[in-house]
């Protein structure tokens, strides 16, 4: 009887195809894991302090000096802080700590791919408790009138409405939510009015009034002269990277802007960006220039700031110590010693202390100003002493209201209110609210 053999060639064939189709599965899934990891450890190092920044900012929330904040990642996104879709596979957050500069780490945690070193830790500071803009939305929307807010039409002329932009500094773009009532009848001498209203997600409702005068004899005004507009989501935000690193500059990132014409509507996509250069260090400007097809050119721009980040030289804190020094018991005598007629002077003397700001002091916190009539918010520096008494002026929102270099305000929209950001030049800041009337 013959005995049959158990390793067949046909056997051996089908394992070993099973054995490399298991290795490759298993390589497949090895990569795979690494490309994640890769992924996550990039997102956690893009959570920079300019994105918490810039989200306190967008959020109305300020850090005074020995707190911190604990912020989920997932609402740096929903500010606008940081662009494009936050990845659902992590959870994370950041804590945010203010001494004389804001400083933040970011701790994420990715199913069992990636864990920041150190998840779960917080801070021995006071936590701030603030909530933000988003959790507690009371700013009303903007509403900006295309072409005049005072017009002409001749009788029984065609009248066309310009229109108007809105832009929620936590919806964002809110333009094709505008309502408009109010008409015009141009086959009847008089003045009309428009009203035009817009309301974000939190109810804040905002209003913006156009007059048209419909009048005796032909409309001087055929020619399309109206610039476009381009209007910023959040004016107050400020990029800071390092040398050779990008500018988000895309039309729904922290710089996002929209744009539209009296006439050609919405020419958002028609915008022209230029002046980003991140090969050197400085304050730089972003020009951001549209043009109609009546060939009218609208203008706008904003401000980023690029730092050398290189690593500077590592000093050992705990340099060798030779205990026991060599001694000359019997230096040598020179019998004719070198005599020096003149004394070493010290060319650079002590340097007198310098005073940090401490804190920046304003008369209050809350004003109301008329539109067109400025109003200066006196504010200091604290101590009075300083040796660098630099204050910077930033409006959240300067189609409510300006402010320039001196801390004069100057109203634009009235029954809308704003914030003005006060700044020393060592990171100390304080906060005005602003209503127009």
């Amino acid at each position: 009887m013959e005995v049959q053999k158990f390793w067949t060639k046909t056997k051996i064939i089908i394992i070993a195809s099973v054995l490399l189709v298991i290795g490759i599965i298993v390589a497949i899934i090895m990569i795979n894991k690494s490309r994640l990891k890769n992924e996550y450890i990039k997102l956690e190092k893009s959570i920079t302090t300019n994105v918490v920044s810039n989200h306190l900012l967008i959020e109305g929330i300020k850090l005074e000096e020995g707190q911190y904040k604990k912020i989920d990642i997932k609402s740096l996104y929903n500010s606008g802080a940081m662009t494009g879709k936050y990845n659902d596979a992590c959870i994370g957050y950041v804590i945010a700590e203010q001494d004389t500069t804001l400083k933040s780490k970011a701790y994420i945690k990715c199913g069992n791919v990636y864990t920041t070193p150190g998840y779960g830790s917080t801070s021995t500071k006071s936590e701030n408790t603030d909530k933000g803009q988003s959790e507690n939305d009371t700013t009303k929307p903007v509403i900006t009138l295309l072409g005049e807010e005072k017009m002409e039409v001749g009788l029984n002329e065609k009248f066309t409405d310009p229109g108007a932009t809105a832009m929620d500094n936590v919806d964002g773009d809110l333009t094709k939510k505008i309502t408009s009532t109010g008409k015009v009848d141009t086959t009847k001498v008089g003045t009309y009015t428009i009203t035009y209203t817009v309301t974000d997600k939190a109810g804040n409702k905002a209003t913006k009034k156009r007059t048209v005068e419909v009048k005796e004899g032909k409309s001087t005004n055929k020619k399309d002269t109206v610039k476009p507009v381009i209007t910023f989501k959040n004016s107050s935000t400020h990029q800071t990277v390092c040398i050779n690193e990008s500018i988000d500059t895309s039309k729904d990132g922290v710089y996002g802007y929209s744009a539209h014409d009296d006439v050609d509507g919405d020419i958002t996509n028609n915008v022209k960006i230029s002046g980003v250069n991140t090969g050197s260090a400085g304050t730089f400007t972003i020009k951001y220039t549209v043009t109609d097809k009546a060939g009218n050119i609208g203008e706008a721009s904003r401000e980023y700031t690029v730092k050398d980040c290189s690593t500077p030289p590592q000093v050992d804190p705990n340099p060798p110590v030779n205990p026991d020094p060599p001694v000359n018991p019997d230096p040598p005598v020179n019998p004719n010693p070198p005599v020096n007629p003149d004394p070493p002077v010290n060319p650079d003397p002590p340097q007198p202390t310098t005073v940090e700001v401490t804190g920046i002091s304003v008369p209050s916190t809350s004003i109301t100003v008329s539109v067109n009539s400025p109003k200066n918010l006196n504010a200091s520096v604290q101590p009075s002493n300083a040796t660098n008494k630099t204050l910077t002026y930033t409006s959240m929102n300067p189609a409510v209201a300006t402010v320039d270099s001196s801390g004069n305000v100057k109203g634009l929209a009235s029954g809308q209110s704003t914030k003005i950001i006060i700044s020393s030049s060592n990171g100390k800041t304080a906060t005005v609210s602003v209503t127009v009337r």
